[in-house]
């Protein structure tokens, strides 16, 4: 279940938020598997400004539907502060937090370049932040910094899309993808297409790499 928090006419940002929680509960009440709620930003009538806020919330009031932000927007945050971030609610919510990872402006541009006038949102730009990102989660310390609520409290990591673009990203860094059908419906057989022939290719280029690295393990003779 996906969820942007929306303002509905002659209600207020506090009952949007109300809303958000109670919805998250009701998608547990009916088995969902997933609540998730998006980043927005400068939009008058979407309260989904703070997902990492909206998750705590959302995990605090339920006990076992995985709660997660689709997606957090990475050009707007510095990856240190997301592993944090969403550390520290995999600490508190073990094995029910998702974080997909996304790289769109979640908003007005002038909303976005208030929020970070110099963001690189480009798809190698946005593949960098990742790496960064998961470095932080899985590895002790990254350029000398440590993340202390990210390293060893990692979710499960999602890319979100509506197109090829994003598929293909989340394909060749090995994470599962998440189609936005609801944005770009006509677009669902390419992107899963993509995904897959990439996903084949990423492994296909991962075995010979492990079979290279065996050949060349032996000793000459």
């Amino acid at each position: 279940m996906h969820d942007t928090a929306p303002i509905v006419e002659g209600s207020s940002v506090r009952e949007a938020l109300a809303r958000a929680v109670d919805l998250a509960k009701l998608a547990e009440r009916f088995g969902f598997g997933r609540y998730w709620t998006a980043e927005t930003h400068g939009m008058r009538a979407v309260a989904g400004c703070s997902p990492e806020v909206v998750c705590a919330a959302a995990a605090g009031a339920t006990t076992r539907v995985r709660i997660g932000a689709a997606g957090v927007l990475l050009p707007h945050h510095p990856p240190l502060l997301v592993s944090e971030r969403f550390g520290t609610l995999e600490a508190l919510y073990p094995d029910r937090i998702d974080l997909c990872l996304g790289r769109s402006l979640g908003g007005p541009r002038a909303a976005a370049d208030a929020i970070r006038a110099e963001r690189d949102d480009s798809v190698s730009g946005v593949a960098a932040q990742i790496d960064a990102l998961t470095s932080r989660f899985r590895q002790e310390y990254h350029l000398g910094v440590r993340s202390v609520t990210g390293y060893g409290y990692e979710p499960q990591l999602w890319i979100p899309g509506t197109g090829t673009i994003s598929a293909a990203l989340a394909a060749q860094r090995g994470l599962p993808y998440a189609f936005g059908g609801h944005l770009n419906v006509g677009a669902t057989d390419a992107a899963v297409t993509e995904y897959h022939e990439q996903a084949e290719r990423a492994s296909a280029e991962q075995c010979l790499e492990s079979v290279d690295d065996e050949e060349g393990s032996y000793p000459p003779g």
